[in-house]
């Protein structure tokens, strides 16, 4: 199920959201062709949880609270000790935010912890999101479970922190990860490193998604007035840099005494009293603040005194704290590397400094303080809006989309044509709720001959593309398997549809049928009363009216209070005729249903049902009227097959994201 995700397609946000690139596009919200309605049942995987603290924790606490807002079913699986306290064992199972946290046993490094327990938790899941590129990651992609629909990773990093044993981690990279990733149907990466890393081994694979923020959280806590105090918060980690970021304050200092810094955060390689040993050694007693495990109400109070925010790390797979000090309307000065020069080149919230030259990062710090003196209201509303690009709705609604395109929901597109991955309850479903909403549907059925005429007309793709477009026969369920590498759930022909959905449907309806020889459509609605009795025949056309009389015939059928309208022209004609006429009707929907009528009528024998499980009925039709199908199939269907072939050629095979609402639950639910 390794579907490319480079090809998914831009579309438009709100005022508050951005287009998040990807490795080759861009994917907004919504992608999904349909009304996002499946509830999914989500576990992420991670290491490290709530109570641990950092930019992982927060990042996957963050996906996890959005999701759960959606109302999807969400759970936390993650190790039962900390890193930072590995003798304090946690509780089995715990609650927070509403969202259960399984905890379990580990052995090993904190590098590799093992705990291959995870298994027995991971029955039953619609998606399993895995964080971090560790022992859960390789683990689950050598025994991935078949219930899941979708096995996604998110990088944040990988395991590239810092430089020890980089070589040991380049062949480890480059061999076990990459034969991991291929276990993965997507690969999330939260940096535009990561992205350049990742694509290296996990090419179509891999896409763009940022880490997100809480907006809320902090929005607007900065200092109302510039106050010469820089602040910092982080899990305090050798890679963070703190050390470079004490030598800044005390370059300030020697130019102006009035300088300040906070250091909030949480105690991981250094404690607080590792600071404060550092903070003693350069004479700062007086001017730094340390502020351990803050609660979010604590951090906000400092962030009040505080105007301008700074990072020294030489590490950041995305650069989480930095957004929060956007979000709170703090300009930010930030280490040089790949993850904060992106974020100031998206927010133009503030500079990028080279700590390893203090009197150099000192003056640029000192000159943007002397900007946000003249300017601060301006520089603050700035910080804050571009945080906006970063709110965890946005990101959330991006990572759901993700699911749904890697787990084949999202249409696919065949030369051209968007058709709709729905099984047959879903189509029904789907259709029921457009009528209950007053929406008017055009529905065509898509086999390797329609394609082919799409292909040969402008006005026929033009026309279809305002139609609902459901999988018809064998060359389509090819198709999609050559381009998608899966094929549909159920065949949805006219001739079996049609029937179905009247058979199912929740509504009452007047069906008009027009088409076919004279008396065929008559005897064609005698028997789908039969096969649905609580409908009514609003009333029955053959098809040899001439295109004068055709808007004549589109007034009688709107004056009988028509809702369905079955058009039995033949294709492309009966789609052309629907897409002309459909509104002057007043008709609810328009089926295009082929030889339908003829099939009721009793006209045309049907293909032996086994013939029809093989996906054979064509060669049936073909044996029951060679002079009229013989060039459709024998000629049609390898010209259909060489065109699939050149498009999976030209973009080795993708997800598509369009923008057309479907909105029945049944309509997303993939097969048993």
């Amino acid at each position: 199920m390794h579907r490319p995700l480079e090809e998914i397609q831009a579309m438009p946000q709100d005022s508050q959201s951005r287009v998040v690139e990807r490795s080759a596009g861009a994917l907004t919200r919504p992608s999904v062709p349909y009304e996002i309605v499946q509830k999914f049942s989500i576990v992420h995987v991670v290491r490290q949880y709530a109570p641990s603290v950092g930019g992982l924790e927060n990042a996957v606490r963050g996906l996890a609270r959005v999701q759960r807002d959606a109302g999807h079913r969400v759970k936390i699986i993650t190790l039962n000790r900390l890193f930072t306290a590995p003798e304090t064992i946690l509780p089995d199972h715990d609650v927070i935010d509403g969202i259960d946290v399984v905890r379990i046993p580990f052995f090993g490094s904190s590098r590799y912890p093992i705990a291959a327990s995870i298994k027995r938790w991971l029955d039953d899941q619609d998606i399993i999101h895995v964080h971090g590129v560790d022992f859960f990651f390789d683990y689950l992609a050598m025994s991935k479970p078949k219930s899941a629909i979708v096995q996604v990773a998110s990088t944040h990093g990988g395991f590239f922190h810092t430089s020890f044993a980089k070589r040991l981690k380049l062949a480890f990279f480059h061999s076990i990860t990459r034969l991991s990733s291929r276990a993965y149907d997507a690969i999330v990466c939260v940096s535009r490193s990561d992205l350049d890393r990742f694509s290296k081994i996990a090419h179509g694979r891999t896409l763009l998604i940022e880490n997100g923020i809480d907006t809320s959280k902090f929005r607007g806590a900065a200092s109302h007035h510039p106050q010469k105090t820089l602040i910092t918060w982080s899990r305090w980690t050798k890679h963070k840099c703190l050390g470079d970021v004490l030598n800044l304050l005390r370059i300030l200092r020697d130019n102006d005494a009035e300088w300040k810094l906070i250091v909030a955060g949480s105690p991981s390689e250094l404690s607080a009293q590792d600071l404060d040993r550092e903070v003693r050694q350069r004479g700062l007693t007086d001017a730094v603040e340390i502020i351990e495990r803050p609660s979010d109400a604590e951090l906000r109070q400092a962030i009040t005194r505080a105007s301008i925010f700074v990072s020294a790390s030489q590490f950041e797979g995305f650069g989480i704290a930095a957004v929060e000090a956007m979000s709170a309307g703090l300009p930010v000065v930030l280490s040089d590397i790949d993850a904060h020069r992106h974020l100031i080149a998206e927010s133009s919230a503030g500079l990028l400094a080279d700590f390893s030259k203090p009197d150099d990062s000192a003056a640029r710090t000192a000159e943007l303080f002397r900007r946000l003196e003249d300017q601060s209201c301006r520089l603050n509303a700035k910080a804050m809006s571009r945080s906006c690009n970063w709110d965890w709705p946005t990101i959330g609604a991006q990572t759901l989309d993700l699911y749904f395109s890697a787990a084949g929901l999202t249409p696919r597109n065949i030369l051209g044509i968007d058709v709709a991955p729905l099984k047959r309850d879903g189509a029904v479903g789907e259709l029921d709720t457009r009528a209950e909403r007053g929406q008017n549907t055009c529905v065509a059925f898509a086999n390797a001959h329609t394609l082919n005429t799409v292909h040969a007309s402008s006005e026929v793709k033009s026309a279809l593309q305002s139609f609902l477009v459901l999988n018809d026969g064998a060359g389509i369920n090819w198709a999609s398997k050559r381009l998608y590498k899966r094929g549909f759930d159920d065949n949805l022909n006219g001739t079996d549809f049609v029937p179905y959905y009247l058979q199912q449907t929740r509504h009452k309806k007047r069906i008009f049928l027009f088409g076919g020889q004279p008396g065929v459509a008559r005897r064609a609605a005698e028997e789908l009363l039969k096969q649905a009795p609580q409908h009514q025949i609003a009333g029955t056309s053959d098809g040899f009216i001439e295109p004068e009389d055709w808007p004549a015939l589109a007034a009688r059928i709107k004056a009988l209070k028509t809702d369905t309208l079955l058009v039995a022209l033949g294709n492309p004609k009966q789609e052309l005729w629907i897409n002309e006429h459909m509104i002057a009707t007043g008709c609810q929907e328009a089926f295009g249903v082929g030889a339908l009528f003829d099939f009721l009528a009793g006209n045309v024998p049907r293909a032996p049902l086994w013939m029809q499980r093989l996906g054979l009925e064509w060669t049936y039709r073909l044996v029951q009227e060679p002079f009229r199908l013989w060039r459709r199939y024998l000629i049609g269907n390898p010209i259909f097959m060489s065109r699939v072939l050149k498009q999976q050629a030209r973009e080795g095979g993708r997800f598509t994201a369009q923008n057309t609402p479907i909105s029945d639950p049944s309509a997303l639910r993939p097969s048993d």
